[in-house]
């Protein structure tokens, strides 16, 4: 695993950066923990920004922040862990978004938020695991053409909310267990 938590000056367990499409897999279960990010993610200009972990990421402010402007965002992970934001995405690509979580996503504000700009077409969120935020366990705004696709197996809590979506493409479906 990589630790960062009490280096001084480093904020992100991994910085990561792209103006070409970007790929981050991490297939080994490893802890990841970033005082302020777990893992930083910014793709611009094209191509594809995908990040995907299998281990426990935290980070004091976001455990996972990824931004792109190329044309799909996709994020796989398993544990997630922020201060404020668990999983935080941003895609003001051409194409989807779309965030698959197996384990527990924690936020002090919300467990996971996702935005995909008007450039972008579907959002689609699953979770298997506990999702939890202090005020929303999942905010999801589609600002693009396509529709929004929430489905959730296990436990979503919020403070205010469990689920809050807004869309301004085509369907809205959301499937929730718990």
């Amino acid at each position: 695993g990589i630790d960062t938590s009490t280096t001084t000056g480093a904020t992100a367990a991994f910085d990561l950066y792209s103006t070409n499409g970007l790929s981050f897999t991490d297939n080994y279960r490893s802890s990841i923990v970033g005082d302020s990010v777990g893992i930083l993610a910014d793709n611009d200009v094209s191509g594809n920004l995908s990040i995907t972990t299998s281990g426990n990421v935290t980070g004091g402010i976001f455990g996972i922040l990824a931004d792109n402007d190329g044309s799909n965002l996709s994020i796989s992970a398993n544990n997630v862990t922020g201060g404020v934001f668990g999983i935080y995405t941003l895609n003001y690509g051409s194409g989807s978004l779309t965030i698959t979580t197996s384990g527990s996503v924690i936020g002090g504000l919300a467990g996971i938020y996702a935005y995909n700009s008007v450039n972008g077409t579907n959002l689609n969120i699953t979770t298997t695991g506990y999702v939890y935020g202090g005020d929303i366990g999942i905010a999801a705004i589609n600002d693009g053409s396509g529709g929004i696709t929430i489905s959730t197996s296990g436990t979503v809590v919020g403070g205010y909310l469990g689920i809050g979506a807004r869309n301004y493409g085509g369907n809205l479906n959301i499937t929730a267990e718990n």
